[in-house]
């Protein structure tokens, strides 16, 4: 049942990812960011459900949270740094 949640979530944030390197309009990017990082928070709320990692294990969900955590940091290595500032961009 968990497993059914956190797919579609995770699949999001990857495809949001992906995108995110070739996006250039900045206010997109920063949209596509926030739906990321609120990826992320479904994903750490659903496993407040649970009292430890116990718990987590006898249910056979630790395999598919080590998975997603696989995901997220894979998707958190920057690539291609960028900064903005108001006097222009720079890579």
């Amino acid at each position: 049942m968990i497993r059914s949640l956190l797919v579609p979530v995770v699949a999001r944030y990857q495809t949001m990812s992906s995108q995110l390197e070739k996006e250039e309009n900045e206010k997109s990017r920063s949209m596509m960011i926030s739906v990321m990082s609120h990826s992320m928070a479904v994903v750490t709320g659903v496993s407040k459900a649970f009292n430890s990692l116990k718990d987590i294990k006898a249910l056979g969900c630790f395999q598919m949270y080590y998975e997603v955590l696989q995901v997220f940091l894979t998707c958190l290595q920057v690539r291609k740094p960028r900064f903005s500032t108001k006097y222009g961009e720079f890579l």
